[in-house]
């Protein structure tokens, strides 16, 4: 695994969503996520300077949002806290 570095930005990645996966290519800008506790709402912000064109429930409370070229720019999970292990947690981690 690649030695993480304090204050990296990562600028292009690539999420593999869906079954069977569909893999959709992000950046363009910092990838940001937020947990809402008062709505129990995970957002994960892939592009920050796209406007959402698009949103899709693709697996109940698991909204995905598209911009117009069909980019995927953020992810929404309800009731996270039943879907996702911690959501106040967050691990980031570049393989090769």
């Amino acid at each position: 695994m690649p030695e993480m570095i304090p204050g990296r930005i990562v600028l292009q990645s690539k999420v593999a969503m869906g079954v069977p996966a569909r893999s959709y290519l992000v950046g363009g800008g910092r990838m940001k996520v937020t947990y809402d506790s008062r709505t129990d709402t995970l957002n994960v912000t892939l592009r920050e300077d796209a406007q959402v064109a698009e949103s899709d429930e693709d697996k109940p409370g698991v909204i995905l949002d598209y911009d117009s070229d069909g980019n995927l720019v953020s992810l929404e999970i309800l009731d996270a806290s039943k879907r996702v292990t911690d959501a106040r947690k967050v691990e980031f981690q570049m393989v090769s």
